[in-house]
């Protein structure tokens, strides 16, 4: 009886922040775009990674090295900024199904 109430309660609380997440998507249109430019970031991503596999891992742990450098950089020069990234790539799109990740 219990499991079944928490399992109520969790579902009630998945759905009341995917009810928020379409409100945010709503308000601001602007949300798709950003969600439209992280998802072509992340088939560039995998695109290089598919290339740096090729040209070896030494090649690319140098890189990735500086790379994270430069992103912890950016996360200390602007940290409101990367929040705001990491926030909106969460949000689900409003053209698709929602879905717990």
């Amino acid at each position: 009886m219990a499991y079944t109430q928490a399992s109520k309660a969790n579902n009630n609380a998945i759905d009341a922040v995917k009810s928020e997440a379409r409100d945010v998507t709503r308000a601001y249109p602007e949300v798709q775009d950003i969600q439209s430019d992280l998802v072509a970031l992340k088939e560039d991503v995998t695109k290089l990674s598919k290339h740096v596999y090729r040209d070896g891992p030494v090649q690319f742990r140098e890189l990735a090295k500086k790379k994270i450098e430069q992103v912890r950089h950016h996360v200390e020069e602007k940290p409101a900024q990367a929040l705001a990234v990491a926030f909106f790539s969460g949000l689900p799109k409003t053209t698709e199904p929602l879905s717990i990740r």
